[in-house]
């Protein structure tokens, strides 16, 4: 009887082992080189690699699996203490891990499971869709949730369908959920604390806010651009909003330094809220400084556009990187961002239908030194944790608002009424207020006077790229000058004419970076940027913007000029070579008095 009861306390203990600790294998990536063996570690709730160096350390195998399950399941007998009858003492015998027999079951079952990756299969903190049952699935630091459709909630495992939902110290959970008052509060709070520039900024970006609690789960994720002169509040409007979020929320208060690969292996699968600050090269910065500043940012932001859209095609991809075994892995980057700025953000044409580009003024002083208004005070703990968990609840219903105010928003491109919608749908979900409400009806009214022309007058990617580049700064006989300002120093010269140094200093400044400029009957000056030419190159690096021979090409009024196969070589003599390009008019003109000697000596030599 002693006998089976021992053997049942261990088959129970054994139990207990697998069911808190171990491994499910879930594949492995191989290359020339080597192969990685990828298992969901029970002990940690995360996914681990394996690798050949790892495999041979015990200790990696404890610290994954956990010490009970390697001595107890992958381990074997020995003898820690020979018996001894004569003498009394008892044979001791105790089960440590076998590392052979880990580096088996590790291999074979995870060869057995096939090719696998992470990036397709893993999701971190955040807000998701539930594949299965519909309703979200919210990873927090406080477990794994299930908001039903119904808005109730309960607790489940971490892998769940094709996913596998690794445990986090991000994200917060509420058992309390705010009330429609709360929703009011905050956007009271919002659009009377900061003085917008639009009538509905302070509604849009509270909106913004509310929206951030299905980050992940959202087809489309607009971001937010909040710009304003100094002392206008937007640093204490970021701390303010990131303080609301919680650990829903991640600020990087240096981004021009900050590389993208940097902000990747920070939210690595998460779904978050990214608050942006210093998105502008620093006042007074050389070039290289503010071309490196340029690409950073660009760069970030080139990942905020992918991370925009969520394609229903499991075969596509916000993003997609090699790896040290040679294999290609997709990834959906799943966040939101606001950006700080002081000037407006130069957005690419494709970007700008992304964002809500929203502004602050300052506050008017009285006669006293003091403004009208006082900051608003830091949002209590948990605040943002309950309006999160109230517009969870409402997930079925924002889905709902969310295409029937999608219906009413009258923007001319169809992803800036996307954008548009997805805060006025949070705004009024929170609210519990339908669209045909007359405080819907307004606010809609409102937010359709404000952007219906709102982009009617922005500038292509062309014309941006051309402002860029005549505001660039080229050394001028050891003297930073802006491009536009060299060009009518190069024409008065005598750029243009025939002849060794005509142009000047600046002629030659222009030549030396791959351009050169002549001035129209009209007065007005072209200036010719030459393909493929390291200074123009260079120059494309400082101004952000690859390519840029390309773009200007398509500025209304370019000229190209190369070598045409049976006709005339228009290619421009640039020192001793000849350059094909193109000639781009700039809108810069001379004065009268100086054009017109010039006009003359063109007209002349053309004689």
């Amino acid at each position: 009887m002693a006998a089976e009861e021992q053997k049942a306390e261990r088959e129970e203990r054994l139990a207990a082992i697998m069911a808190a600790q171990g491994f499910v294998p879930l594949g492995y990536s191989s290359s020339a080189e080597s192969t990685t063996y990828y298992v969901w570690s029970k002990y940690l709730s995360v996914v681990k690699s394996f690798t050949d160096a790892s495999l041979a350390r015990k200790t990696v195998f404890y610290g994954v699996f956990g010490q009970e399950f390697c001595d107890e399941i992958l381990g074997k007998e020995i003898v820690i203490q020979r018996g001894d009858e004569q003498r009394g003492i008892p044979e001791i015998r105790e089960r440590r891990f076998d590392l052979d027999l880990g580096q088996r079951a590790v291999t074979a079952q995870c060869a057995q499971a096939g090719r696998w990756s992470p990036e397709s299969s893993v999701r971190g903190a955040g807000v998701w869709n539930d594949d299965q049952q519909g309703g979200l699935i919210v990873n927090c630091s406080d477990g794994l949730h299930l908001i039903k459709n119904d808005g109730g909630a309960e607790r489940i495992e971490r892998i769940r369908g094709r996913f596998i939902y690794e445990s986090t110290a991000r994200g917060a959970w509420s058992d309390n959920i705010a009330t429609e008052a709360d929703v009011m509060a905050l956007i009271a709070t919002v659009g009377d604390s900061w003085q917008w520039r639009r009538e509905s900024d302070g509604a849009l970006f509270a909106g913004w806010l509310l929206a951030q609690a299905y980050t992940g789960a959202l087809r489309h994720r607009p971001g937010v651009t909040i710009s304003g002169e100094s002392g206008c509040g937007k640093s204490y409007l970021e701390e303010w909003s990131k303080k609301l979020l919680g650990k829903w929320g991640l600020r990087i208060e240096e981004t021009r330094g900050t590389l993208l690969a940097g902000v990747s292996q920070l939210i690595k699968h998460d779904s978050l809220t990214l608050f942006l600050d210093e998105v502008e090269p620093k006042s007074g910065a050389s070039a290289e400084e503010a071309a490196r500043a340029n690409k950073n940012i660009s760069d970030i932001l080139q990942m905020l556009r992918s991370a925009y859209s969520r394609s229903d095609d499991t075969g596509s991809y916000s993003a997609v990187k090699g790896t040290a075994h040679q294999e290609a892995t997709g990834r959906e980057v799943r966040v939101m961002a606001m950006i700080a700025s002081i000037a407006e953000h130069d957005f690419e044409q494709a970007d700008q239908n992304c964002n809500l580009r929203l502004g602050l003024r300052r506050f008017e002083v009285g006669a006293d030194g003091k403004t009208a208004r006082r900051p608003p005070a830091m949002p209590d703990a948990g605040a943002g944790a309950d309006l999160f968990r109230l517009m969870w609840s409402r997930w079925g219903a924002f889905s709902a608002m969310l295409e029937s105010v999608f219906a009413v928003i009258k923007h001319r491109e169809k992803r800036m009424r996307l954008t548009l919608a997805v805060p006025v749908a949070a705004l009024l979900t929170g609210l519990g207020i339908a669209v045909e409400a007359p405080a819907a009806q307004k606010l809609i009214a409102q937010i359709n006077d404000d952007y219906s022309a709102a982009d009617e007058d922005a500038p292509r990617d062309q014309d941006r790229a051309l402002q860029r580049l005549l505001a660039a700064v080229i050394d001028v006989g050891g003297t930073k000058r802006a491009i536009a300002d060299v060009m009518g120093e190069a024409i008065d010269a005598g750029a243009g004419r025939v002849g060794r140094g005509a142009g000047g200093a600046a002629g030659d400044a222009l030549k030396l970076n791959g351009l050169t400029v002549r001035l129209n009957s009209d007065g007005s000056i072209a200036l010719f940027v030459a393909a493929r030419h390291p200074g123009v190159e260079a120059l494309g690096r400082q101004v952000g913007i690859a390519g840029l021979t390309g773009i200007l090409s398509t500025v209304e009024g370019a000229e190209k000029a190369g070598a045409k196969r049976g006709g005339a070589d228009t290619r421009v003599r640039i020192f001793s070579q000849n350059w094909s390009g193109v000639w781009v008019p700039t809108g810069v003109s001379v004065t009268d008095a100086e054009a017109g000697d010039v006009i003359r000596l063109v007209h002349s030599r053309d004689d």
